[in-house]
């Protein structure tokens, strides 16, 4: 039963005892969709076809591996870096010159 109330509370009942089973409002369904729909997919469209529930989990945990893969080599030759500089080896500037030259060598500017 849906009320016109401000809030729009939705009702629900037991039909075999006429009791109260769930109240609903803009809040909890707001709150239902964000945590069920987002956390595990839980919409209509994916629930009722499996296999595109399917696509769509392998398709983001794909992109989160990408993600974390990019993330780490990033982040590890960044810590290279501040290694080298740190152990008085290549300053930063050289140490990406080195690793954007083809042969890995410092450029002429740079040395």
């Amino acid at each position: 039963m849906k009320l016109a109330d401000p809030r729009t509370t939705w009702l629900y009942f037991e039909p075999a005892s006429g009791q109260l089973f769930l109240k609903s409002d803009k809040g909890t369904r707001a709150r239902r969709w964000l945590y069920n729909g987002l956390h595990s997919l839980d919409f209509r469209v994916l629930l009722e076809r499996e296999y595109l529930w399917l696509i769509v989990i392998w398709l983001l945990s794909l992109c989160g591996l990408a993600l974390s893969i990019t993330s780490a080599v990033i982040s590890w030759k960044w810590l290279r870096r501040q290694q080298d500089a740190a152990s008085g080896g290549a300053s930063g500037e050289e140490a990406r010159a080195r690793e954007s030259s083809p042969d890995g060598a410092a450029t002429a500017a740079g040395a």
